[in-house]
Formats: C-alpha cells, sequence, structure tokens
C-alpha cells in the first residue's frame, strides 16, 4: 500500500460524510474498556445491537445469555492487557491474545454471533489493536495473501491473527513513507496520521491506525462503483473538462482523484455518497 492511496481513500470516505457516530456512541455507553470487565447483559444488548443494526449487521438474534457466560474472567485480562496496545506498535504475542480472544469466541458458538460480528465487538472493545474481519476483507486478504499448502487447513484463529500480523505490516509502511516525505521522526508521523479524520472532517476525536486501515479496506472496493458513477455524472456535466483530462491507461480512481483535486466544484456538485445517489 502507498501513503497517497491510503490518504486519498481515507478522505474520500470521510468527505462523503461517513457515519460512524453510532460506533462511538456505543462504545462510550458499554463504557470504553468495557471488555475488560464481566459484560453488562443489558448494555451490551442495546448498544451493541443499535451499532449493528445500524451497519446492517444484526441479521439473526444473538444469543445474548451465552455471550455474557462466554466473557469470562481470563477473556478479562487479556482484553485488559491490549486495552494499553496499539496495532503498529504491538508484539506477535499480543496480536496472538487478540485472536485467541476472536478464537474463543468463535468456539462458544454463539447463536447470531458469527465472525464478522466477533471482530465487531472486539473493534468496538479495543479499537487500537482489532480491525474488522467481514466477508468481503476476508476475501480480499486471502486472496491477495494467499496461505501456503502446508498450513491449508489452520484454525480460525491463526487465520485472524495473519491477518492482524498483515495490518500491522502495512500501516507500518505507511508510517515509514509518511515519515520519509514529512521529514519527522515515528511519533510525530503517527499523530499526523491519527489526525487525518481532523483535518478533513473536523471530527473532534483523532483515530486510531488500527481504525484508519479498517475505514481503508472498507472505502477501497466501495470507491471503484461510486467513481464510476461520479465519473459518468460529470461526463454527462461537462464532457470537455472530462476529455481534456483523460488519457490512455488512466485508471477509474486515479481520474476520480483528478478532477476531485482539478474540479472541486464540478465534483461537488455530482459526488456519490457510499449508497450510490447523489449528494
Amino acid at each position: 500500500m502507498k501513503l497517497d492511496s491510503f490518504i486519498n481513500v481515507v478522505e474520500d470516505l470521510e468527505e462523503h460524510q461517513f457515519e460512524e457516530s453510532v460506533f462511538w456512541k456505543s462504545r462510550s455507553n458499554l463504557g470504553g474498556n468495557f471488555l475488560s470487565a464481566p459484560i453488562d447483559q443489558d448494555k451490551i444488548q442495546i448498544h451493541f445491537k443499535a451499532f449493528l443494526a445500524k451497519w446492517a449487521s444484526y441479521r439473526h438474534p444473538i444469543d445474548w445469555d451465552k455471550l455474557t457466560a462466554a466473557w469470562g474472567t481470563q477473556q478479562q485480562r487479556v482484553a485488559q492487557s491490549l486495552s494499553v496496545c496499539c496495532l503498529e506498535d504491538a508484539m506477535d504475542s499480543e496480536l496472538f491474545a487478540a485472536s485467541n480472544l476472536f478464537q474463543h469466541l468463535w468456539e462458544s458458538s454463539i447463536s447470531g454471533l458469527g465472525m464478522t460480528n466477533i471482530s465487531k465487538l472486539l473493534a468496538m472493545g479495543l479499537p487500537s489493536v482489532c480491525v474488522m474481519w467481514d466477508q468481503g476483507i476476508k476475501k480480499e486478504f486471502m486472496e491477495n495473501n494467499p496461505r501456503r499448502p502446508s498450513t491449508r487447513h489452520v484454525p480460525q484463529m491463526t487465520t485472524y491473527y495473519l491477518f492482524l500480523i498483515h495490518r500491522r505490516y502495512e500501516m507500518n509502511q505507511i508510517i515509514e513513507e509518511a515519515s520519509a516525505k514529512n521529514s519527522t521522526d515515528r511519533i510525530t508521523t503517527i499523530a499526523w496520521l491519527e489526525q487525518l479524520p481532523q483535518r478533513v472532517h473536523k471530527w473532534e476525536r483523532n483515530k486510531s491506525l488500527a481504525k484508519l486501515i479498517d475505514e481503508y479496506y472498507y472505502w477501497k472496493p466501495r470507491l471503484k462503483a461510486n467513481a464510476s458513477k461520479t465519473l459518468d455524472a460529470w461526463f454527462a456535466v461537462s464532457p470537455d473538462t472530462y476529455n481534456s483530462l483523460w488519457y490512455e491507461g488512466i485508471s477509474t480512481e486515479e481520474l476520480y482523484f483528478v478532477l476531485k483535486k482539478q474540479h472541486p466544484q464540478i465534483f461537488q456538485s455530482i459526488i456519490f455518497k457510499p449508497g450510490g445517489s447523489l449528494a
């Protein structure tokens, strides 16, 4: 992953006014470190369910009794130790511990709490280290980072562990490139990246690098469809400017970002929101 691509995609998502207030509101209502203590069944049922419903992930009733019973003292201690971790600086053992939490919930066979919702629960409770892991993201990861034949039948835990390892690697590549580009040290560079949402969308909060890379992979596949619709609308509105910037070999995403930067007024008039409707 390149720095420019990372920033372009995250900025574009933020500029589409990506609505995740329900994520932060639910996390706040549950208590920031809610996984470090016994799970309050009433609160988790109200607030985590509200988040899942908003993000179209509540398709089957969750066995809340089984979830709260499964989250024992061992899991609480691990969550407490991980609450001070950041993905980009986490040791392998810490990422393995996070994957163990994932595996524990997976093996608990809790109705309505499949792979995607387990990852969302962990990402809400540990947003600086855990990354969401739905079917689309898993497919992209497995296609681009295939396992060796000798590890073909590894447990789900190992898959999520390798996924976190990969995301840590990518985030550190971004940090190194941004540090070189801005001539800043690692700590300053991380702070600069975390402030990206504030610079773009005037969020009142920073976002962890784990949250930003989660946003990147959420929006990247959706960007192409929205970019294509935006370019079609642009051609209909101003074919001359479209033709002046188009050239053989330019990708849909590249032309989209050229339009965005060089013709902001046209762009703002035809920008498509995530659902595919005109702004």
